[in-house]
């Protein structure tokens, strides 16, 4: 395999495996499996086969919910995609990473979602590679693994066969990304047509920062704001009780451009 393409013997129905572990994010799990789970129907011959490796069994998952069913991490070592969701924290197993490291020498394609990404920095797919991750740990990972180069505001970055998202739902923009890789645009189309989200969202993780916009009470628009609530019916020029001259439409505008300058910072 070559810079994370899928061998040709396995270009018709590529083996994605899922790693579950204690603690498992159920969202970033389903998000992965309904992706990525039998959609020949829909979709044609060539399409995944999508299985689940545990870390044990029985597992215990987020929810108070546990897993009875899976196969083992050994069987990690001939996927040709591996998706680690997003990691409980804490020190990775080595018989986690040790699988992981397995499947990537197998020429596996590893991709993780939101905190899945220090499970690849810990079996070190990360060094000296492109990398991101949910915002908030963004500068735990770069702290924790130097010598990756964390970039922090995108929603994933793609290292060929090692791909990385940003924080929980950037996990479909990635493995949409994956699909259309795979199998080209029109898969990647009707898989999200049928998940009803894009089939590629613009932007960055820095449009979900907090953002210093300034916030009073007093301002023209918030009053505006709070007139039209009391009063859907009453028009933007309507005084009334308790209206300003300076809520005018046209006195609005050097507050909104103030207030697109912020969020621009």
């Amino acid at each position: 395999m070559v810079n994370g393409e899928i061998g040709q013997h396995r270009l018709d129905r590529p083996r994605v495996v899922i790693l579950a572990y204690r603690g498992l994010n159920l969202f970033e799990y389903a998000l992965a499996f309904d992706i990525l789970r039998d959609r020949r129907q829909e979709i044609g011959p060539r399409w995944y086969r999508t299985e689940l490796c545990a870390e044990r069994l029985p597992l215990d998952v987020e929810g108070g919910l546990a897993l009875t069913s899976a196969l083992g991490l050994d069987k990690m070592a001939d996927a040709d995609i591996v998706v680690v969701p997003g990691w409980r924290m804490g020190p990775v197993p080595s018989e986690i990473v040790d699988a992981v490291r397995a499947a990537h020498v197998g020429g596996a394609r590893i991709a993780s979602i939101c905190t899945g990404a220090f499970v690849l920095a810990a079996a070190g797919l990360l060094d000296n590679r492109r990398a991101t991750t949910h915002w908030k740990f963004a500068a735990a990972l770069a702290e924790m693994h130097p010598k990756i180069r964390v970039e922090p505001d995108v929603l994933y970055v793609d290292e060929g066969d090692i791909v990385t998202s940003a924080g929980s739902a950037a996990g479909i923009d990635m493995l949409l990304h994956l699909i259309r890789r795979d199998f080209g645009a029109v898969a990647s189309n009707k898989v999200a047509r049928m998940l009803v989200v894009p089939p590629h969202r613009d932007g960055g993780q820095a449009q979900f920062f907090d953002q210093a916009v300034p916030r009073t009470e007093d301002s023209a628009f918030a009053r505006l704001i709070d007139r039209l609530r009391r009063d859907p019916g009453g028009g933007l020029h309507d005084q009334g009780a308790g209206g300003h001259r300076g809520d005018e439409p046209q006195n609005l505008v050097p507050e909104l451009q103030g207030c697109h300058r912020a969020r621009a910072l």
